[in-house]
């Protein structure tokens, strides 16, 4: 299919569109536009002169007074905008939060709420309220990218629970070496268990937190904090072998 490609340097016939994020840092085009003195892409536009795809190219041609190349695809919104960017680095977890919350998505303005309330980042948080323990780099579910995700005003009132402890002991957590998304998903993993007293769990932490072991795996971690969470208790959990129970049902489930 042939595509017209147009330029305007009237940057004002350009429209965000709705849900779209907003402009990031556009120092890297205008670094690269400035080295090989030309827009490598055009920008992709709707019949609406809503933009698809180029908003940071847009804002760095505004900012060198250079004109916009732009080619127009009728009937595409902000679907095909989030579809251009699902497997590139553009669009940020966060972009995706604040594109779904942005169109109406309920789910997504429970979660972007509670993210604005407690600072926890995307991947932390939705770790935090779907149960799951962090290793390694961050991580979110591919419904987040999707828009998917279902999380219900039950699954935000029990995060915010959860997040009330884990602020409690998060200061004790930042000095423990290691990851951090490790140490805050594996206390907030334990404290979805009924038979964890969150008393005694933030007493542990707070007396303890300079004896504990690096955090590199959910397994040691939690074996680890049972050995000072059960001394002279005598309702003693094994959080690593509560962890393992639940993985293997988990995977029978499947």
């Amino acid at each position: 299919m042939k595509i017209e490609v147009f330029e305007t340097s009237d940057y004002s016939i350009f429209k965000k569109l709705p849900g779209n994020r907003d402009p990031k840092s556009v120092s890297k085009i205008i670094e690269s536009i400035n080295e090989v003195r030309y827009i490598p892409s055009p920008v992709c536009v709707n019949e609406r002169m809503e933009v698809i795809d180029g908003q940071n190219r847009i804002e760095a041609c505004q900012r060198l007074n250079i004109p916009v190349h732009y080619y127009i695809v009728e009937g595409i919104g902000i679907k095909e905008a989030r579809q251009m960017n699902i497997g590139r680095k553009d669009w940020k977890p966060v972009d995706y939060v604040n594109s779904y919350a942005d169109t109406g998505n309920e789910n997504f303005i429970r979660f972007r709420n509670l993210m604005n309330e407690s600072g926890y980042p995307v991947q932390e948080l939705y770790a935090i309220c779907k149960g799951i323990i962090l290793q390694g780099g961050g991580a979110y579910n591919n419904s987040i990218k999707d828009g998917t995700f279902i999380f219900t005003e039950e699954e935000a009132d029990k995060a915010r629970e959860i997040i009330e402890t884990l602020d409690e002991i998060l200061p004790a957590l930042k000095k423990v070496d290691g990851s951090r998304r490790l140490l805050v998903t594996a206390f907030a993993w334990i404290l979805r268990l009924d038979k964890v007293s969150k008393k005694r769990l933030v007493k542990t932490v707070l007396e303890n937190y300079p004896l504990f072991i690096p955090a590199v795996r959910a397994d040691l971690t939690l074996r680890d904090f049972s050995e000072f969470y059960n001394k002279r208790y005598s309702k003693p959990i094994w959080f690593d072998l509560e962890y393992r129970k639940q993985r293997f049902n988990t995977q029978e489930d499947n």
